[in-house]
């Protein structure tokens, strides 16, 4: 008796893992509310909590800036405009 094959295109493995390290973080009541309100077209709330640390690493020179990954931005999200500086009345 003939072997047929199930599957002809060899073992294939799942896409690589963007985002190995994880962490479940209890946060002030109302932070989420308030992370919606800011949020831009297309970006979800781990988009801005990612942008938020890795800037954060940044400022406290966690490792130099020339040395720092890029700041990510998923494909279906864009970066985010400075808010408006408050004016001096």
């Amino acid at each position: 008796m003939t072997a047929i094959p199930i599957c002809d295109t060899g073992r294939r493995m799942g896409r690589k893992m963007l985002w190995p390290d994880k962490i479940v973080a209890p946060l002030p009541r109302g932070s989420l509310k308030r992370m919606e309100s800011v949020l831009a077209d297309g970006e979800d709330k781990t988009d801005l909590l990612r942008e938020a640390v890795e800037r954060e690493l940044q400022r406290r020179g966690s490792m130099p800036e020339d040395e720092a990954p890029a700041p990510v931005h998923t494909p279906k999200t864009k970066p985010r405009a400075k808010p408006p500086s408050p004016s001096k009345d």
